[in-house]
């Protein structure tokens, strides 16, 4: 959605995504992915989920040229219920869109 935002043509993408293990059981995932454009701005992303995390929920932004935007969420955000929460915050625009599939974009 970024490289659509910003009309960058993709260039490379990697990605690596591995469980998080803790006593023989799968306890999350730890994801990483990078997209590199054809002008060489890149866009990465690191994505921890796990149960033994801790509560916090640290999101950084940086940009070129600009402040860096950080948040701490002291509590997190549980899955559940920020899915649950995107749901019904757009039940109410549903009924006014088109049929087909539809993105965040649209």
């Amino acid at each position: 959605m970024l490289l659509h935002y910003f009309n960058w043509t993709l260039d490379s993408y990697e990605e690596n995504i591995k469980a998080i293990e803790a006593d023989g059981l799968v306890q999350g995932i730890h994801q990483k992915a990078k997209c590199i454009t054809k002008n060489k701005q890149s866009i990465e992303l690191l994505f921890i989920a796990s149960a033994q995390a801790s509560d916090n929920d640290h999101l950084v932004l940086e940009l070129e040229n600009a402040a860096p935007l950080i948040i701490d969420i002291p509590s997190g955000i549980n899955g559940e219920s920020g899915t649950a929460a995107m749901l019904m915050n757009s039940a109410a625009l549903v009924h006014k869109m088109s049929p087909g599939l539809k993105t965040m974009l649209n």
